[in-house]
């Protein structure tokens, strides 16, 4: 039973991972991204305008340049991170892997109810909605009418 139990945790700690990895290199990417701005070759520095001046040395000096190439990898890493993120968890909600669910509890329904790691947090989001709902309120007691723009 430790393996199921295991599961869940392997694929937090990973989520967990993946995201500050992605967080690291969105900041390298930035800090590099600041400096390329400040190393436009002489004459060229319109190209500040264009969102696709990255992609081009023509429009940076010899040390833009190493900025530019370190710029993109590392904002080719973020992307990459952010890809496995989101492959995790859809790797996750396809198996059925759920954080912070045990099977050997006593109490399966509010665990069957729970977002995440907070048991009966959706017990109380679900009965604020339908208590809202069902109130005698004008707002939820209107029907639709018809547009005016529609009669003939």
């Amino acid at each position: 039973m430790a393996s199921i139990d295991l599961v869940p945790g392997l694929f937090f700690g990973m989520f967990v991972l993946l995201w500050v990895s992605a967080l690291i290199s969105w900041c390298f990417g930035a800090y590099y991204m600041w400096k390329l701005m400040h190393a436009w070759r002489p004459g060229r520095s319109w190209g500040k305008f264009l969102f696709f001046s990255p992609a081009f040395p023509s429009f940076f000096t010899d040390e833009g340049n190493i900025y530019r190439v370190r710029m993109l990898r590392w904002l080719g890493l973020f992307i990459l991170f952010v890809a496995l993120v989101f492959g995790l968890g859809a790797i996750a909600e396809s198996t059925g892997v759920r954080f912070g669910d045990s099977s050997s509890s006593s109490n399966a329904a509010s665990h069957r109810t729970s977002i995440g790691v907070w048991p009966g947090l959706t017990r109380v989001i679900v009965g604020a909605q339908t208590s809202a709902n069902t109130s005698n309120s004008p707002i939820h007691s209107r029907r639709p009418q018809a547009c005016a723009c529609t009669r003939g």
